[in-house]
């Protein structure tokens, strides 16, 4: 089964916390653990993007050095 089809066959509610802002959507993560990993790796690529795409002073780039290990953390590749 392809991911299309497993999630139009599961019909459980995200588990996310209702008061929570984040994330948004549901990123179809059934424990608060996976919903914030899901919203933290999310908002680091955005930072990334950011940095990645303008001149950096250097605490800027540090920072994108930051974001970068953080990525490859949350995504397993680290």
């Amino acid at each position: 089964m392809d991911q299309a089809t497993d999630a139009k066959l599961d019909t459980r509610t995200c588990t996310c916390h209702p008061d929570d802002d984040r994330p948004v959507p549901c990123p179809r993560k059934f424990a608060l653990h996976h919903c914030w990993r899901s919203a933290v790796y999310d908002e680091t690529r955005e930072h990334i993007v950011i940095l990645k795409n303008r001149d950096r002073s250097p605490i800027e780039q540090e920072m994108l050095d930051y974001f970068m290990r953080v990525e490859r953390a949350l995504d397993g590749t680290y």
